[in-house]
């Protein structure tokens, strides 16, 4: 099974290495699922500002959480990958991406 991945195209470093963090953090809080932090770019000093999600039959379970965390972030960019499948979208509302995550 792929693993999923999020990033926030368009924000600051610095901010998309925080929601980043914070996401994992709330991942692992809330749901028990492990995720480690890539980089985009490999020749940046950043931390990594792609999280991929170690889904093994979990998505459908924190696809909901995932989605109410990211709708926090309403007027930002968010882009999800899973395998050779990707959206980027803009304003997404939690059902929207609950429902993005659900058809991967």
């Amino acid at each position: 099974m792929e693993n999923i991945q999020i990033s926030f195209p368009g924000l600051p470093t610095g901010q998309s290495n925080d929601e980043i963090e914070s996401l994992k953090t709330f991942i692992l809080n809330n749901y028990g699922v492990d995720s480690k932090r890539k980089k985009e770019e490999l020749d940046t000093m950043d931390l990594g500002t792609v999280l991929e999600i170690f889904t093994v039959g979990a998505l459908p379970t924190i696809a909901i959480g995932i989605a109410h965390y990211i709708e926090r972030l309403q007027g930002k960019t968010v882009k999800i990958v899973y395998g050779d499948k990707s959206l980027e979208g803009k304003n997404l509302s939690s059902k929207d991406i609950e429902n993005v995550l659900n058809k991967f």
